[in-house]
């Protein structure tokens, strides 16, 4: 397999070690643990799954303890990891977290405009609940489809780190 560099511009906005630890070219690896690194914080996570190809997979949040004794002493005991995953895809130079989301058809949105609300609408066509009982959108065909939305993050496997900038 070819390496997998991530390059994180250096002197930008955030942390100079976050910055420092996203130039990495680190793989997944089932069973290890993986960093997200934001403006100054981390996110700890475990991987669950790796594509055959080492180009997707799976990260689950990891489930930690604060063990640091007060203000600024940051230490954290890794306790598990949640059921809820992430997948996770290299493309285009860097690493990516997907969602699927429900969104609208763009036919839908256009025949929609300048009519009341739209879950009544839908309703009021046969099409059944626009929203579900947890507030998400429902599939309904010619309505709603299923999408794909990509966040580029900076992340390094095999690392399991978990830090909260005490000075936010």
């Amino acid at each position: 397999m070819t390496t997998l560099k991530q390059k994180v511009k250096l002197g930008g906005n955030g942390s100079f070690i976050n910055q420092l630890m996203g130039n990495n070219s680190t793989l997944p690896k089932v069973g290890e643990g993986a960093t997200i690194m934001s403006y100054s914080d981390r996110s700890a996570y475990q991987v669950t799954w790796v594509s055959d190809c080492g180009t997707k997979c799976k990260i689950n949040p990891a489930i930690m303890k604060y063990v640091g004794s007060g203000y600024g002493d940051e230490k954290y005991e890794y306790q598990g990891y949640r059921e809820n995953s992430y997948d996770v895809a290299w493309r285009r130079g860097a690493w990516y977290k997907i969602y699927n989301v429900v969104d609208f058809e763009n036919d839908f949105v256009e025949s929609m405009e300048g009519k009341g609300r739209w879950e009544d609408e839908v309703r009021a066509m046969g099409l059944g609940e626009l929203y579900d009982e947890d507030g998400r959108v429902n599939v309904i065909p010619s309505v709603t489809k299923h999408k794909k939305e990509y966040e580029k993050i900076s992340i390094i496997f095999g690392r399991i780190d978990e830090y909260r900038d005490p000075s936010f």
